[in-house]
């Protein structure tokens, strides 16, 4: 029988590594999700080392890749907006593996609308709000929030990254000389002044810092310009779950399976 004390959840703390590696090793994202061209395929396999981000109370443990997808991913024009943080938390559905982890979300998904289905907003010619967005004048489940007029929802795992891991920057494996530009599930509106504004997905960019993003819809028109990024799961490692291996170091991070 195994106790609390056996399970890695006594171990581990806050920003310690952990070797698991997804069950998959190929997931296809279909053009209809993203607006793409095409489809497009990752390996989840390949993001195997991760950081413990959050304990939680149930004895579950949320880790984020420290690595980003060595493969980008395109997201384009009205439907890849419309469909964009719920094509995401898919994505990150690809990274579970069964009898090791409870769940998974995207980096940055806090709530939000995963898919926009009252697009009026969208088809707009003039700007459908005038001010920047806020917490507050943008919450979860509001009217503006439903259109994908943006939130500052993806705050809380970014929050969370940054306090496990230093800094929100990440690179590829085996390419560690470079930081690379991931998506983080979240929107936003920016509206300038009359006829300029902008509806944006965001991302972390190669300094770190979380930005606005890439240009999807602009007074009145949409984008067609090939918006790519890297992948940054988070998955929830099930309660109970035993440490094979190692002691929270990078160089013998605790192995799950």
């Amino acid at each position: 029988v195994t106790t609390e004390a056996d399970s890695i959840y006594s171990s581990v703390d806050v920003g310690d590594y952990v070797s698991y590696t997804p069950s998959k090793t190929s997931y296809t994202i279909a053009s209809s999700a993203t607006g793409h061209t095409s489809s497009q395929t990752i390996n989840p396999s390949e993001l195997n080392l991760w950081r413990v981000i959050r304990k939680n109370n149930d004895g579950s443990i949320d880790l984020v890749s420290e690595y980003v997808s060595s493969k980008s991913v395109y997201f384009n024009a009205r439907t890849g907006y419309k469909n964009y943080i719920g094509t995401l938390n898919t994505i990150a559905n690809s990274y579970e593996t069964s009898g090791v982890t409870s769940g998974s979300r995207y980096m940055g998904y806090d709530g939000q609308t995963e898919y926009i289905t009252d697009d009026s907003a969208l088809f707009e010619k003039s700007a459908p709000w005038t001010e920047d967005t806020t917490a507050s004048n943008s919450p979860k489940g509001s009217t503006r929030e439903r259109q994908g007029g943006g939130d500052m929802l993806y705050e809380t795992d970014t929050n969370l990254v940054k306090a496990a891991c230093g800094t929100l920057k990440a690179f590829r494996g085996g390419f560690s000389s470079n930081a690379y530009k991931y998506y983080v599930a979240g929107r936003t509106f920016e509206y300038w002044t009359v006829p300029y504004w902008k509806f944006h997905i965001r991302y972390v960019d190669e300094t770190g810092r979380s930005s606005g993003g890439y240009l999807i819809h602009y007074s009145g028109q949409f984008n067609l310009a090939n918006n790519l990024a890297y992948l940054r799961p988070i998955v929830t490692l099930k309660s109970g779950i035993i440490a094979l291996s190692g002691d929270g170091t990078k160089n013998s991070p605790w192995k799950v399976n």
